[in-house]
């Protein structure tokens, strides 16, 4: 029971970070201009997005974040 309680529990995770991802994807796509986009919260959100389809895959992910601030300019959810 506790196995399938977790399983539950991750798949909630799971859905939740999907759908908090596709509606920022669609209010993204209201703005029409570039910005300034932090790095390590660009790679952070597009793996939020991701990683379970790449857990499913067996593809194991290793971040290593630079120390300095990193920008780049763009439409954030064109870029994820």
């Amino acid at each position: 029971l506790k196995e399938c309680v977790e399983k539950v529990g991750h798949a909630s995770l799971r859905i939740q970070n999907i759908v908090r991802g596709l509606v920022s994807f669609s209010d993204a796509r209201e703005v029409t201009g570039k910005e300034l986009i932090p790095l390590n919260s660009l790679i952070q959100e597009s793996l939020n997005l991701y990683s379970e389809k790449f857990r499913s895959l067996g593809v194991e992910i290793e971040v290593q974040s630079p120390e300095e601030n990193i920008t780049i300019q763009g439409r954030k959810y064109d870029l994820m």
